[in-house]
């Protein structure tokens, strides 16, 4: 009975350094391993064109670029901007957006609008409702992994995940900033937290004079 109701699952990236490979299986009855691989196979396997587009584009923007667009535009209009830019490139009759927007329905209309009149199904958390968005966001994640690996050769240090509420990219953006007194290469400077340290470290040289 328990051999009937096991499920094994584990990965090559630790157990025998395959890192980055990204290489796993699992072990099962075989009633079970034939719905896992339904399943797998429609999240993961036959990635649309479409989702490999929006995930990689969507990530290959820059900190200036964002900084320069933030000075006539909010954020979530750039990366509704952005959306169009990816989608636009392929056909397709239906789009499904994560909407990074409070008003789902504002952001699903002028996206429509913009790619002249398809329709746009935007939602919150999109990619926990539609297996298309969920393959997007695996590619993006994978790609922004990359790109940090990419990042933390360049600076030549840990830099940590990126995100405000990771102290070890906070206090990597604060020594840089101390040292140089200007945010990192690739940082956004209109983004909040990266503002708020510049600010003090102006003030804090104020002060030294």
């Amino acid at each position: 009975e328990v051999k009937d109701i096991t499920i094994v699952v584990n990965g090559l990236s630790k157990s025998v350094a395959m890192t980055g490979l990204r290489v796993g299986y699992t072990a099962s009855n075989t009633k079970i391993a034939t719905a896992i691989s339904k399943m797998q196979s429609h999240l993961t396997s036959h990635t649309s064109t479409l989702s490999q587009w929006v995930g990689h584009d969507a990530l290959r923007y820059c900190g200036e670029e964002i900084d320069a667009q933030m000075k006539s535009q909010s954020l979530n209009m750039i990366e509704l901007g952005l959306f169009v830019e990816a989608v636009g490139k392929i056909p397709t009759d239906v789009i499904y957006a994560d909407c990074p927007d409070v008003d789902t329905d504002r952001f699903g209309n002028i996206m429509s609008v913009r790619l002249e009149g398809r329709k746009v199904v935007a939602a919150h958390k999109a990619d926990a409702l539609y297996p298309v968005v969920s393959a997007a966001s695996i590619i993006a994640k994978v790609t922004r992994d990359r790109m940090l690996d990419d990042l933390r050769k360049e600076f030549d240090c840990e830099i940590g995940s990126g995100y405000p509420s990771d102290t070890v990219t906070v206090q990597f953006i604060e020594k840089w900033i101390k040292d140089n007194g200007c945010a990192p290469p690739h940082t956004r400077k209109s983004w909040e937290p990266v503002k708020k340290m510049i600010s003090a470290r102006r003030m804090t040289s104020l002060d030294d004079w």
